[in-house]
């Protein structure tokens, strides 16, 4: 079953729908999710190019390999453990703080 299972209706210009079916496919999205998002007061960012998820997966090997040195340091320095799983964190920070930029929708309200 349904969760949404109310429909609402618009009617647009073929030039209108070619604007919006542009700005969709930007983002990757179906039409309905798009459009839900709009109405509900978020503008759906555009899909960053794949060069953005290459970056952002080498973010995560590194902080990966920082976190395994941390917890190898936790057995010969507790105080180089303690600033490596800081160092782990903060580029765990980095990473949502760019997923909240790049990926996440900008609230409109």
């Amino acid at each position: 079953m349904r969760k949404r299972d109310i429909r609402v209706w618009a009617r647009l210009t073929e030039g209108e729908l070619d604007v919006i079916m542009r700005r969709i496919r930007k983002t990757g999205l179906s039409r309905e999710s798009y459009i839900r998002s709009l109405l509900l007061g978020s503008a759906p960012r555009e899909k960053p190019d794949e060069r953005f998820y290459s970056v952002m997966q080498e973010l995560s090997d590194i902080a990966n390999n920082v976190s395994r040195l941390a917890r190898k340091a936790t057995a010969l320095s507790p105080a180089d453990a303690r600033m490596l799983q800081g160092e782990a964190e903060k580029w765990g920070r980095l990473q949502l703080e760019i997923r909240r930029e790049f990926l996440l929708p900008e609230r409109l309200v």
